[in-house]
């Protein structure tokens, strides 16, 4: 037996010892805030919700929330990239439908509140063209 835990790049893995994995990766923003005082205060997990349109989700992640958003169909990840590097934003993009951003581990609060920012005005901008 063999056990291939690789994540996201499982079909890569895959790849490299000559087996193909009928898998596609999928991979979206989302961002963690800092510690709520009333979730540290609860003693019990909050349920996970979802909008059942797709376009975001949140979870607790540990005394704070977790909150991904997923872009609608026709956003084009090259212009949102290109849009947000006009800005001081660096946002990649992999593959047809992905954008991605790598913070450093040590982004402090107010760097995070200005690339939310700067997010929200390059979708905006790209919501009208």
């Amino acid at each position: 037996w063999v056990v291939k835990a690789a994540g996201f790049w499982a079909r890569e893995v895959a790849a490299m010892g000559g087996l193909e994995l009928p898998l596609i990766p999928t991979e979206h923003q989302y961002f963690v805030t800092e510690t709520i005082p009333e979730i540290a205060a609860m003693d019990r997990r909050l349920p996970s919700v979802a909008d059942r349109d797709g376009e975001y989700y949140l979870r607790q992640e540990g005394k704070g929330l977790l909150v991904g958003i997923k872009l609608k169909d026709g956003y084009d990840p090259k212009k949102l990239g290109a849009l947000a590097r006009e800005r001081n934003l660096l946002v990649g993009a992999a593959g047809d439908n992905v954008s991605r951003m790598a913070p450093p581990l040590i982004i402090t609060k107010d760097d995070a509140s200005e690339a939310v920012g700067i997010l929200d005005e390059a979708l905006g901008e790209l919501q009208k063209s």
